[in-house]
C-alpha cells in the first residue's frame, strides 16, 4: 500500500512539474510578436549588419533621445517619447543609430565613461568636473583603460585646478 502511494505521488510530482514548465514557458513568451531576424551569414561581404526584431503590430517605433540628459531609449514608442519633456523621436530607428546617440568616453576627472556627448556635458555639470569627450575610442573597455592611465585626467584637472585659481574661485 505504502509503495502505491509513493508512485502516485511521484506521477502526480511529475505532471505538476511539467504543467508548471509549460505555463511558465507561455508566460514569458509575447505570443502576440513575430520576431523576424535579419541575417548577413547568406548575403555575403556586408560590413555593417545588424540584427533588429521588428513587431508585426503597427506600433510607431523608433529611438526616443532625451535632449537634457543624452539619453538614448532605442526601440521606443512615439507616443511614450513625446510625452517626456526633453524626448525627441526618430521614426525607424529602432536601434538609435543616429548622430545625437553616438558614443564616445567621456573622461570626468580620473573616471570614464561611454555615453553619447550630450550626456558627457550633463555628467560634467552634474559633478562639477572638467570634461573631454573623445569619439575616436569606439568602446567601453578601451575607454575605461584609458581612464587608467590617467595621463589625460591629470592634464584636465591640472587645468580646472588653474583656471579656477586664476578667476578667484577657491
Amino acid at each position: 500500500m505504502k509503495k502505491r502511494t509513493l508512485k502516485l505521488l511521484s506521477y502526480f510530482e511529475i505532471i505538476t512539474l511539467l504543467i508548471s514548465i509549460i505555463a511558465f514557458a507561455f508566460i514569458i513568451g509575447d505570443l502576440s510578436k513575430e520576431i523576424k531576424i535579419v541575417s548577413a551569414l547568406d548575403i555575403g561581404d556586408i560590413i555593417d549588419v545588424t540584427s533588429q526584431i521588428i513587431p508585426s503590430q503597427n506600433l510607431n517605433l523608433g529611438c526616443c533621445f532625451d535632449k537634457d540628459e543624452g539619453l538614448c531609449d532605442p526601440n521606443s514608442e512615439k507616443a511614450d517619447c513625446e510625452n517626456r519633456t526633453n524626448g525627441l523621436f526618430f521614426k525607424d530607428k529602432f536601434l538609435c543609430d543616429i548622430s545625437e546617440c553616438k558614443q564616445g568616453c567621456c573622461i570626468l576627472g580620473t573616471e570614464a565613461q561611454f555615453v553619447t556627448e550630450k550626456r558627457c556635458t550633463k555628467l560634467s555639470q552634474l559633478y562639477g568636473l572638467p570634461s573631454k569627450w573623445d569619439v575616436s575610442i569606439k568602446d567601453e573597455i578601451s575607454c575605461i583603460s584609458k581612464s587608467q592611465t590617467g595621463e589625460v585626467e591629470m592634464q584636465l584637472i591640472s587645468s580646472f585646478i588653474l583656471t579656477s585659481h586664476l578667476e578667484g574661485k577657491p
